[in-house]
Order: C-alpha cells, then sequence, then structure tokens
C-alpha cells in the first residue's frame, strides 16, 4: 500500500506536466490519503468540492475553464457551485455539491488523474437533482478512456432539504497513463438551464 501510494502522489507530478503548469497547490496539498491497508486511495482530489471560493448564499455560478473549485475545471457551458445553505441542498458529503445546469447553462467538469494502462477502474459519485423545477428524472454522463456511460436519477420524493443522494458506480479501463474523467449533463435542450443534474463525492479506485 506503501508503495501505491508513493506511486500516486508521483503520477500527480506527472498530471500537472501533462497540463504544462506548475503543480497546482489543491494538488499537492491533498494526495491519495493512504489510509488502513484495506482501503484504497481515491485518485480524485476534492471528490466533494470542499476546497474552492468562499461565498455567501446557495451558489456560486462557474464559467468554462474556470478551476476554482480545486483539482476540476469546468468543461462546458457554465455550472453552479452549491452550498448547504439554511438546511437547503445539503451535499453528499460536506456541505457543496455541483449543479451541472449554471445560471444559465448546460454544463461539465472535468479532471485528470494518473492511471496505468489495462487497469480497471471503479467510479462512483452522488447523484441528485434540482426539486421544485417539473423533472420526472435528470441524466449525467460519466467520460473516461474513450467511453461514455449515462445515469439516471429519478426526482421522485426530492425535496430543497432532503435531496435524497444517490450512489452510481461505473468501471473503465485505462488506455493511457494520464485518463481525465468528465461528468456533464445529458439533459434535453428544453430543460430549465438554470437548474438540473446534482453531482457529490466523487470517487476513483484502481479494482483488482
Amino acid at each position: 500500500m506503501r508503495k501505491k501510494c508513493a506511486q500516486a502522489a508521483a503520477g500527480l507530478v506527472a498530471v500537472a506536466l501533462v497540463l504544462g503548469s506548475a503543480l497546482p497547490h489543491s494538488v499537492a496539498s491533498k494526495a491519495p490519503a493512504c489510509g488502513r491497508r484495506d482501503e484504497k486511495p481515491n485518485l480524485i482530489v476534492n471528490g466533494s468540492f470542499e476546497a474552492g471560493p468562499e461565498f455567501e448564499g446557495s451558489y456560486l455560478p462557474l464559467d468554462e475553464d474556470a478551476v476554482e473549485v480545486r483539482g476540476w475545471v469546468v468543461s462546458r457551458g457554465q455550472i453552479d457551485l452549491l452550498q448547504e445553505n439554511d438546511g437547503k441542498y445539503p451535499a453528499a458529503h460536506g456541505k457543496r455539491s455541483l449543479d451541472l445546469h449554471g445560471s444559465p447553462g448546460f454544463g461539465g467538469v472535468k479532471q485528470p488523474f494518473v492511471t496505468k494502462v489495462g487497469q480497471k477502474y471503479k467510479v462512483s459519485f452522488g447523484m441528485s437533482g434540482s426539486p421544485g423545477f417539473g423533472y420526472e428524472t435528470v441524466q449525467i454522463a460519466a467520460r473516461a478512456a474513450g467511453k461514455k456511460e449515462v445515469f439516471e436519477c429519478d426526482m421522485t420524493g426530492k425535496t430543497l432539504d432532503d435531496l435524497k443522494w444517490e450512489t452510481k458506480t461505473w468501471e473503465f479501463t485505462a488506455v493511457a497513463t494520464i485518463t481525465v474523467l468528465e461528468f456533464h449533463t445529458t439533459m434535453a435542450a428544453t430543460a430549465n438551464p438554470f437548474a438540473g443534474p446534482l453531482v457529490d463525492d466523487v470517487k476513483v479506485v484502481a479494482v483488482d
């Protein structure tokens, strides 16, 4: 496990080199944790979106290419960084989550991480949606290693103070030493551009 953790930390430097920039403070300060021997390190930095800009209220719009949420880049459209406020929009983990529809916009986020060619990886994340907008379901796409999977979440019973987060999982096999994981909305163009699918608590671990 110690060897794997050391390799993961070294890999973060490789990510920075691929991106053509110095190693971000967010990556350097939040390397994959090396806990108990039976725990596999999460390869994703800031998977709960807790590390980022301070703001008042429930949401902060972030435009395409924004990097204010540590470890992540807004990959398309606009998104909203959400935070629990007066009991509304509770996160799946911590106090923050993402609405993949901005104010307005149909958006997404991505993060590169080090992988081993041929290795299988498991992605898990919390999914919900903005209630009160007439959605029966909401949809999110996950992309990595040239693959795409669309996930759907039933909005039945979800309220602003009880989002009933659902855990979704997906597996992919790496085809390169750096893999980019992206989440983006797949809602129809007729959907409300101010409120959409929510994502939180992202984890990626190697599968034996």
